[in-house]
Protein backbone atom coordinates (compact mmCIF):
# COMPACT_ATOMS: atom_id res chain seq x y z
CA UNK A 1 0.00 0.00 0.00
CA UNK A 2 1.12 3.53 -0.62
CA UNK A 3 0.08 6.68 1.24
CA UNK A 4 -0.45 9.57 -1.15
CA UNK A 5 1.14 12.67 0.40
CA UNK A 6 -1.22 15.63 0.67
CA UNK A 7 -1.00 18.99 2.45
CA UNK A 8 -4.27 20.99 2.49
CA UNK A 9 -2.51 24.05 3.88
CA UNK A 10 -0.89 24.61 0.46
CA UNK A 11 -4.11 25.35 -1.45
CA UNK A 12 -7.75 24.36 -1.89
CA UNK A 13 -6.82 23.14 -5.40
CA UNK A 14 -3.66 21.13 -5.98
CA UNK A 15 -2.19 19.12 -8.83
CA UNK A 16 0.57 16.55 -8.34
CA UNK A 17 1.78 13.17 -9.62
CA UNK A 18 2.72 9.93 -7.86
CA UNK A 19 4.43 6.85 -9.30
CA UNK A 20 2.24 3.81 -8.60
CA UNK A 21 4.18 0.88 -10.00
CA UNK A 22 4.04 0.79 -13.79
CA UNK A 23 1.94 3.95 -14.11
CA UNK A 24 2.21 7.52 -12.96
CA UNK A 25 -1.07 8.81 -11.55
CA UNK A 26 -1.82 12.52 -11.78
CA UNK A 27 -4.09 13.95 -9.10
CA UNK A 28 -6.13 17.13 -9.05
CA UNK A 29 -7.49 17.65 -5.55
CA UNK A 30 -10.17 20.31 -5.05
CA UNK A 31 -12.11 21.45 -2.01
CA UNK A 32 -15.79 22.07 -2.75
CA UNK A 33 -17.01 24.52 -0.11
CA UNK A 34 -20.67 24.01 -0.97
CA UNK A 35 -20.45 20.24 -0.46
CA UNK A 36 -17.82 20.67 2.28
CA UNK A 37 -15.83 17.83 0.74
CA UNK A 38 -12.63 17.06 -1.13
CA UNK A 39 -12.94 15.82 -4.71
CA UNK A 40 -10.20 14.25 -6.80
CA UNK A 41 -9.52 13.65 -10.47
CA UNK A 42 -7.36 10.55 -11.00
CA UNK A 43 -5.48 10.43 -14.36
CA UNK A 44 -3.00 8.04 -15.97
CA UNK A 45 -1.85 7.58 -19.55
CA UNK A 46 -4.56 4.92 -19.99
CA UNK A 47 -7.61 6.78 -18.65
CA UNK A 48 -9.16 8.90 -15.93
CA UNK A 49 -11.84 9.11 -13.27
CA UNK A 50 -13.01 12.68 -12.68
CA UNK A 51 -14.68 14.38 -9.71
CA UNK A 52 -14.54 11.49 -7.28
CA UNK A 53 -15.69 12.54 -3.81
CA UNK A 54 -13.27 11.46 -1.09
CA UNK A 55 -15.24 9.47 1.47
CA UNK A 56 -14.01 7.46 4.45
CA UNK A 57 -13.10 3.77 4.10
CA UNK A 58 -14.89 3.14 0.78
CA UNK A 59 -13.14 2.13 -2.47
CA UNK A 60 -13.15 5.37 -4.44
CA UNK A 61 -12.99 4.01 -8.00
CA UNK A 62 -15.17 0.96 -7.28
CA UNK A 63 -16.18 -0.88 -10.44
CA UNK A 64 -15.54 2.08 -12.73
CA UNK A 65 -11.75 2.27 -12.61
CA UNK A 66 -10.71 3.83 -15.92
CA UNK A 67 -7.13 4.55 -14.82
CA UNK A 68 -5.65 1.15 -15.72
CA UNK A 69 -4.23 0.84 -12.21
CA UNK A 70 -4.44 -2.62 -10.63
CA UNK A 71 -5.97 -1.37 -7.42
CA UNK A 72 -8.04 1.32 -5.82
CA UNK A 73 -7.86 4.29 -3.48
CA UNK A 74 -9.42 4.66 -0.05
CA UNK A 75 -9.30 7.35 2.61
CA UNK A 76 -8.24 5.71 5.86
CA UNK A 77 -8.08 7.08 9.39
CA UNK A 78 -4.49 7.73 10.44
CA UNK A 79 -5.32 9.19 13.85
CA UNK A 80 -7.32 6.82 16.06
CA UNK A 81 -8.26 9.70 18.34
CA UNK A 82 -9.91 11.66 15.54
CA UNK A 83 -13.70 11.41 15.64
CA UNK A 84 -14.29 13.98 12.90
CA UNK A 85 -15.23 13.19 9.32
CA UNK A 86 -12.91 14.33 6.52
CA UNK A 87 -12.59 18.12 6.63
CA UNK A 88 -10.59 20.71 4.73
CA UNK A 89 -7.84 20.68 7.35
CA UNK A 90 -7.58 17.04 8.40
CA UNK A 91 -7.08 15.27 5.05
CA UNK A 92 -3.40 14.39 4.95
CA UNK A 93 -3.07 14.27 8.73
CA UNK A 94 -5.99 12.55 10.51
CA UNK A 95 -7.18 10.96 7.25
CA UNK A 96 -4.83 9.66 4.53
CA UNK A 97 -5.46 8.88 0.88
CA UNK A 98 -4.06 5.38 0.31
CA UNK A 99 -3.52 3.32 -2.85
CA UNK A 100 -3.55 -0.46 -2.62
CA UNK A 101 -3.54 -3.26 -5.16
CA UNK A 102 -6.52 -5.60 -5.35
CA UNK A 103 -4.54 -8.22 -3.39
CA UNK A 104 -3.54 -5.72 -0.71
CA UNK A 105 -7.16 -4.61 -0.18
CA UNK A 106 -8.31 -8.25 0.05
CA UNK A 107 -5.76 -8.81 2.81
CA UNK A 108 -6.74 -5.54 4.51
CA UNK A 109 -10.44 -6.48 4.39
CA UNK A 110 -9.75 -10.03 5.61
CA UNK A 111 -11.24 -11.61 2.51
Amino acid sequence: MKIIPFYPSLSSRQEFSVNLGELVCEFTMSWNSRAEAWFCDFRTSTGENDSVRLVEWSPLLKGINRTGLDGDFRVLKANRLCNDPITYDNLGSDWKLVFGTADEWETFDGV
